[in-house]
């Protein structure tokens, strides 16, 4: 086994996690070779500041001019970026010659045979050609029991690209491969693109899988093939759908739920996830990988679990944690001084002022750190505009039943009003910063009580089992997760009523925010402690 705990690297010519380039005639087989972030080498990280760079940059193998196979091997990490710049290239429009030309999640560029089996890649991937697996290839490719995943940017000034001519030099995210595929089965992509800043004429294609498959089965794509042209109104990328979408064999993830994707893509796949660890690069509220992951090899447990960050759509009723908040530190300390020998009846009507709510749960994250918390909680959230249109109103439940068991045992519930008049809920306005255009979505959150969201009663096993059923039939779907109230940004989502309980890794970051947390988790620390092993209590003040 080789595992490979990447911080940065640099080179003018080919880079990869493991193996820079593999020259003609070599002959590599990678078993359990792995490439990721270290534990704590991606706190306090985004996508802008850790990189694998080079012409042809790849999450293992920068170049490949000979047989390369990787079994049980996944690289998690972020590759590609214009040359001694100090942002992704997607975002600073940089000169097309200071960027990283073919970069992929396994290997930048494959010019001989490259057998991927088992094995993963969930990378931020940045150059000109952009592939799940691999950037560009003119060799032979075969994938079986594999999946990508993660976020890709690119960049070109062609006026004008020939699909056909794609390989050679043009700008292409492709799925899995910028280039051909011999045999490809029982694999799936969920790699997305990533929006930036554009340069001049810029045309980008967008493909489902890769460019040609001469044979698959069992293949699932999570974006259909497409153009992102300039649109003739405000620079807009506008989808422009062209002549090929998939291939023979594979068909869009959507069309399927996650048990019946597991099933599909056969024994060698899993959906225990419990043991993720997500690097929420781009401040994501993200959790368990929801998708299958692969099934670990013998005698090495959470070997194979998923690393990095995937797209996840926010979806109307998900239990998410949220915090009030009121004044910001700064506004309370000018308070302070400009009215010494204030009251504390004077300083609680100050602080009562000013109210606004955050949440974290549903891929949002919208929590901040400045502002003076006066209070936490659980709550499920729904976007403002579905109240506001009729057709979205018509799904939406009058109430949501939540039931939180211990083992077996169930030991709370309550019903949520929602669709009601006298429902209450708190506003939330999220703004979009890092796009050219500041956008603000609001939401709303329906609290859970203070009787269950502050029990007195600790579980026995940390988690608790939580199930939100909506009243009526059709308003939404039931959903399950485990969580711990007392501690914040604790739910994870899980797929079934009989889903496993999530385990605690190594290293395993436990959130601390508020007084009331802080205060359960003094209280209770022995028994929290004997549940968690080695996960850290962080406080956060």
């Amino acid at each position: 086994m080789i595992d490979a705990a990447i911080t940065t690297l640099s080179l003018t010519g080919s880079a990869g996690g493991l193996v820079g380039e593999i020259g003609t005639g070599t002959t590599v087989n990678l078993d359990r070779v792995r490439s990721r972030l270290s534990n704590d080498g991606h706190t306090g990280k985004s996508e802008n500041n850790i990189w694998i760079y080079g012409v042809n940059a790849g999450g293992l193998v920068g170049k490949n001019s000979g047989s390369l196979s990787f079994e049980y091997s996944y690289g998690a990490t972020v590759v590609g970026k214009g040359n001694q710049s100090a942002a992704p290239i997607a975002k600073t429009g940089a000169p097309i010659n200071t960027m990283s030309m073919s970069v992929g999640g396994l290997v930048g560029t494959n010019n001989g045979t490259v057998n991927i089996n088992k094995s993963f890649a969930d990378n931020y991937l940045a150059g000109k050609q952009t592939g799940g697996f691999i950037g560009k290839s003119s060799g032979e490719v075969n994938i079986e029991s594999s999946y990508a995943a993660g976020f890709a940017y690119g960049f070109d000034t062609e006026e004008n690209i020939a699909l056909e001519n794609i390989t050679s030099s043009k700008n292409c995210m492709a799925g899995m491969v910028v280039g051909n595929v011999n045999r490809l089965g029982n694999s799936y992509t969920i790699l997305a693109p990533i929006d930036g800043k554009k340069a001049t004429n810029y045309r980008r294609y967008v493909l489902s899988t890769a460019l040609n498959v001469n044979s698959a089965s069992n293949v699932y794509y999570l974006i259909s093939t497409m153009k992102l042209d300039d649109a003739a109104q405000g620079g807009e990328e506008a989808p422009q759908t062209t002549s090929i979408d998939g291939h023979t064999g594979t068909s869009s993830i959507l069309s399927l739920s996650i048990s019946e994707l597991k099933t599909a893509l056969g024994g060698n796949f899993t959906l225990n996830f419990s043991d993720t660890e997500a690097y929420r690069l781009m401040g994501q509220s993200i959790t368990a990988y929801p998708y299958p992951r692969l099934a670990d090899p013998d005698g090495q447990e959470s070997f194979m679990a998923h690393r990095n960050d995937w797209k996840e759509e926010f979806t109307d009723g998900t239990l998410v944690y949220y915090e009030k908040y009121s004044v910001t530190f700064a506004e309370l300390n000018q308070w302070m001084a400009d009215h010494p020998g204030y009251t504390e009846t004077e300083l609680e009507a100050y602080l009562n002022s000013s109210v606004s709510y955050g949440f974290s749960g549903g891929s949002i994250s919208a929590l901040t750190n400045d502002r003076v918390v006066r209070g936490d909680g659980y709550g499920i959230v729904y976007l403002k505009k579905s109240f506001d249109d009729v057709n979205s109103l018509a799904n939406i439940p009058s109430q949501i039943t939540v039931t939180l068991k211990d083992g077996d045992t169930q030991v709370a519930g309550e019903n949520v009003l929602i669709k009601t008049s006298n429902a209450k809920f708190y506003p939330v306005d999220v703004v979009e910063a890092s796009s050219e255009a500041p956008a603000i979505t609001s939401y709303r959150i329906f609290p859970l009580s203070e009787n269950i969201v502050n029990r007195q009663e600790v579980s026995a096993n940390y988690y608790q089992h939580i199930t939100v059923k909506p009243l009526e039939t059709g308003a939404g779907t039931e959903s399950y997760y485990y969580g711990n109230f007392h501690m914040a940004e604790s739910v994870v989502p899980v797929l079934s009523d009989t889903a496993t309980m999530p385990v605690f890794t190594n290293g395993s970051i436990i959130s601390v925010r508020t007084p009331r947390q802080l205060f359960r988790l003094t209280t209770d620390y022995a028994i929290y402690q004997a549940k968690t092993g080695t996960a850290i209590f962080k406080y956060i003040p």
